[in-house]
């Protein structure tokens, strides 16, 4: 046999949760610049116990701007970067963990009013990073990776 212990969270103790995101976005010309920044953070107070943040980064910003050089054509390059995420047992991915960043490209050709034709390039420069994930382990993401496809309004 085996015994089974039960787990009540009922009164389990307190937690505060904030953050913020800010946004900016300009036109000049044929170019448009945007910019995010988020911040978040979290405390649970157990007890005896106090955490933060589990696998998440308190610091999100991206940057981009959207280049529009003919009335059809659309170019948009960004950056992804994250602080070092907290609370996450890195194990072999432990440098990966460290400020993660991405940078992507996304082009759009505009074909017709209802028809575009699109091209999404992920993780341009291929830089290896990892993110924390529901066990609190780290883990790969994606590599670079592109998707090219067509868009069809109704």
């Amino acid at each position: 046999g085996s015994t089974r212990m039960l787990v009540q969270s009922v009164n389990g103790g307190s937690s505060k949760n904030y953050g913020f995101d800010l946004y900016g976005r300009a036109k000049m010309g044929d170019v448009s610049p945007w910019a995010s920044y988020s911040y978040v953070n979290f405390t649970e107070d157990q007890g005896d116990e106090t955490s933060g943040p589990a696998g998440i980064s308190r610091h999100n910003v991206r940057l981009g701007a959207t280049w529009a050089p003919t009335a059809r054509l659309f170019v948009t390059p960004s950056l992804v970067w994250r602080s070092t995420p907290l609370n996450v047992t890195g194990g072999p991915l432990e440098d990966e963990l460290n400020n993660p960043y991405e940078i992507n490209l996304y082009l759009l050709y505009r074909l017709s009013r209802k028809v575009d034709t699109f091209l999404s390039v992920r993780n341009l420069s291929n830089h290896k990073y990892a993110l924390g994930g529901v066990t609190g382990d780290a883990e790969p993401q994606e590599t670079f990776s592109s998707v090219a496809g067509i868009n069809v309004k109704f």
